[in-house]
């Protein structure tokens, strides 16, 4: 297992993605076998504002540590993958936005301001995230601006439910599920309140899904209920391995064909 998505099983409403923000920091430092552990706060369903000063725009985003351009793939048309989120005020935009907001000025090194509340500085530009489970990204924030764009932001302390997506990579021929049984002891040890029957929730197991599996191998687990959530709902955007295997059928034919 490579990369894996964490998930935990609810007796009632099934697999949920979902963890405290310090789940990945906390696996990372526990298990050797896990080369790097990424966490996202991803806000498919709400938007933040970011202002110029000619013009204000609602955007989709996602919130990260400094390790996020690392970690996956995602491609920057400017800026450092190491260190374009290393300050705590950074912004790292989709290259639409990008032009959408300074047209042809370089947009890095310019400041906007984030939820009337903060200001923000342009640390590098994004091809636009797509095929992907956070599709639809505008814009990528370090995690700690999390606290002027929601109600209940993500604490680095046990106990501080959000809805952080926890990625895990492994090293090669590793499996983050041989350690199931451990980290669920784990967390009980440190009074997680998701695997503690008078949390907020109860969660009986949890399993770390590969990416692939989760996006095209049909693993869509239940959506959480924002009334359980303080109004954050995740959603994830999957593909459709069906649609793939038609795809790639037809691409077949048309390359063998007459």
């Amino acid at each position: 297992m490579p990369t894996g998505l964490a998930f935990n099983q609810n007796p009632e409403s099934g697999w949920e993605p979902g963890d405290d923000l310090i789940v990945a920091e906390a696996l990372k430092g526990r298990f050797p076998d896990v080369e790097d552990a990424c966490p996202v706060y991803y806000m498919q369903h709400r938007t933040v504002n970011l202002r110029t000063t000619e013009r204000e725009i609602e955007v989709h985003a996602s919130f990260s540590e400094s390790n996020f351009f690392t970690f996956f793939s995602f491609p920057l048309v400017s800026g450092d993958p190491e260190s374009v989120l290393q300050d705590p005020y950074s912004v790292v935009l989709s290259e639409p936005l990008a032009q959408r907001l300074f047209g042809a000025e370089n947009p890095v090194g310019q400041s906007l301001k984030l939820d009337d509340s903060v200001h923000v500085k342009v640390s590098g530009v994004m091809k636009p995230i797509r095929n992907s489970l956070l599709s639809g990204t505008d814009v990528v924030l370090p995690m700690p601006r999390t606290a002027e764009c929601d109600l209940y932001p993500p604490y680095k302390e046990w106990g501080y439910l959000a809805i952080v997506l926890t990625f895990v990579k492994m090293l090669p021929g590793h499996d983050m599920n041989d350690h199931r049984q451990e980290v669920l002891t784990f967390y009980r040890e440190q009074g997680y309140d998701l695997f503690d029957e008078k949390g907020l929730a109860r969660y009986n197991d949890v399993w770390f899904v590969p990416l692939k599996d989760v996006h095209l191998g049909g693993f869509k687990p239940s959506i959480v209920g924002a009334e359980t959530w303080y109004g954050q709902n995740v959603s994830l955007r999957y593909g459709d391995p069906a649609l793939v295997r038609l795809l790639w059928t037809v691409s077949v034919l048309v390359c063998f064909s007459p």
